[in-house]
């Protein structure tokens, strides 16, 4: 196990997948390579942690960061970019991270009640592909 301190792989895999989901609200395609890490980190030990293709020499840094002090600097940086209310809307159920990132860059739905709001009035919301239409349309 990854441990220095309290940290361990479980903390670890936690601020990788974080920092996947806030890079793809920021429609980075990057976020694919935090998500497999954060699933793969979660049983290893650091030797065989180095061994997993896709950890380069930054996400490298990146979890020595997260041992020594809990979190990176790279994720601080995307939490203060992104509005931590937009972040929230990711609680809701069925939402993933791709939704806040239309709402958030195009209609400029920031909240959960700015979501209610919309889906309650006549305001065009986002659809797949990126058209967009009344809701229930």
């Amino acid at each position: 196990m990854i441990m220095e301190s309290a940290v361990t792989n479980r903390d670890v895999a936690e601020r990788l997948a974080l920092m996947g989901s806030l890079l793809e609200v920021a429609g980075e395609d990057r976020h694919r390579a935090y998500a497999r890490l954060s699933i793969a980190v979660a049983g290893l030990d650091r030797e065989a942690l180095t061994r997993i293709p896709g950890i380069g020499v930054s996400i490298a840094g990146q979890i020595r960061e997260i041992v020594k002090a809990g979190s990176f600097r790279e994720l601080e940086d995307m939490q203060a970019a992104i509005p931590g209310s937009v972040v929230e809307l990711l609680e809701i159920p069925g939402v993933g991270p791709r939704t806040p990132h239309v709402f958030w860059k195009q209609p400029g739905i920031l909240t959960i009640d700015d979501l209610e709001r919309a889906v309650g009035g006549d305001q065009a919301l986002p659809r797949e592909g990126g058209r967009y239409g009344p809701p229930g349309g």
